[in-house]
């Protein structure tokens, strides 16, 4: 696991705060409202000493369980939220206050770009794998093409994906064109190949692979849509994010 990104890059570093000594709780409420904000800090005498949590109208001082330093790697605060049920965390550089996390955050494109990166990773291990087990990529195809189809017809379809790449001089070669589903469609189907790899049995791979591309990948690949928006989003995001990281560490060289 070779990027690693922090919340530095997706805090929300423009505070707005509330002093409940100059403005009143309904009015702050009407304006987050209207903001979709969860969560306000609460600044008294230059400090921020709370979060205002504003559906429940309550006040949380800061304790220690609230703060995350901003080196905080993304999948670990993400584990984080989802562990605590916390609707924010304020992020800490040295002793100071200088950004709040919310769940709203992991949509942001340097967040995204860590997903799209993991699950890059992940079918670029897959792909190798398969590129060293299938001498003759005929077998490969035969797996992996769908009942209505002929394998020169659906070796055609996965060759015209790259095409363009190859008239670039890519020199890209078959394997390379494999979408994750058939990279998985392979580890499913074909039993040497999975025990290749370090799985198990059938079950142990399908748990794995569990919501990782109708759920995860189709997500992220499409950044207008939300990855998530409350706290079961968050729970199922964080569930995706560390299978994918479960399954590099099985395939990464010299682990099996």
């Amino acid at each position: 696991m070779n990027f690693i990104s922090t919340i530095e890059g997706i805090m929300t570093s423009q505070l707005t705060t509330w002093n409940p000594d100059e403005q009143s709780l309904a009015d702050i409420t009407e304006y987050a409202q209207k903001n979709s904000y969860d969560t306000i800090p609460v600044k008294r005498n230059g400090q921020i000493d709370g979060l205002l949590y504003v559906v429940a109208g309550e006040i949380k001082p800061i304790t220690h369980d609230l703060l995350l330093s901003r080196d905080t790697p993304i999948p670990d605060a993400l584990a984080l939220l989802s562990a605590s049920h916390h609707p924010a965390f304020l992020v800490l550089y040295r002793q100071e206050i200088e950004g709040i996390l919310t769940p709203s955050d992991f949509n942001k494109v340097l967040a995204r770009s860590y997903f799209y990166n993991l699950l890059a990773q992940l079918e670029m291990l897959l792909a190798q794998h398969a590129r060293v087990f299938y001498s003759n990529t005929d077998d490969l195809v035969g797996i992996v093409k769908p009942d209505n189809k002929t394998v020169p017809q659906h070796r055609k379809t996965i060759r015209e994906r790259h095409s363009s790449a190859e008239r670039k001089n890519y020199n890209l070669d078959l394997v390379h064109s494999l979408m994750l589903e058939e990279l998985e469609c392979l580890v499913q189907k074909d039993e040497g190949f999975r025990k290749k790899l370090g799985f198990t049995d059938l079950m142990h791979a399908e748990q794995m692979f569990d919501g990782i591309n109708s759920g995860f990948r189709r997500k992220v690949m499409h950044p207008v849509r939300p990855l998530l928006s409350d706290q079961i989003g968050i729970e199922q995001l964080n569930q995706y994010v560390h299978q994918v990281v479960d399954l590099i560490t099985l395939l990464e060289p010299g682990t099996n």
